[in-house]
């Protein structure tokens, strides 16, 4: 599953989710950096901006459970501190299918787009992503050219997953 259709899919329900964190109409710093990239670099695009807080609100979660608040904090108030919370998560999440399958995406070819989402919040390692990430790892021989029995075997596994 390619990141720009993971970044899709988390979109669904992420107005609402919006919604109930800050019903107060006080914008976070991640809503707000999410807001500013949206319009920015993707035309004011609802969906990526929607996905952008949704995912934000599960790293958030994440981040806080991995002991990397702080980092988190850092990163959406001045958002250039995305090395210090990668590090942070990265030493949290090491083991995880997520930061293998996220080691092998970085090992295929740059998107032909430059790489668009390379400014992009990054993807929390939920526990519905850590079961596809290792779902896909244990399906698929090279994961930058998987083979369409392999793919059938991945939705076969991914079906599994939790919500």
């Amino acid at each position: 599953m390619s990141r720009s259709e993971r970044n899709a899919r988390i979109g669904i329900g992420a107005g609402l989710l919006a919604l109930m964190l800050f019903p107060s109409g006080c914008a976070s710093d991640s809503t707000n950096v999410c807001e500013d990239e949206g319009n920015c670099s993707h035309g004011g695009d609802r969906t990526f901006i929607d996905g952008c807080q949704h995912n934000a609100n599960l790293l958030q979660s994440q981040a806080h459970a991995a002991g990397c608040t702080r980092e988190y904090n850092v990163y959406f108030s001045c958002a250039a501190e995305l090395a210090a919370l990668d590090a942070c998560l990265a030493r949290a999440t090491d083991k995880s299918a997520c930061a293998a399958l996220d080691d092998e995406e970085r090992r295929c070819a740059p998107p032909s787009d430059g790489g668009a989402d390379a400014g992009s919040v990054p993807l929390a390692c939920t526990a519905s992503r850590e079961c596809e990430a290792r779902c896909f790892l244990d399906q698929v021989e090279n994961v930058c050219a998987p083979r369409v029995d392999e793919l059938s075997a991945f939705v076969t596994c991914a079906t599994t997953c939790p919500p």
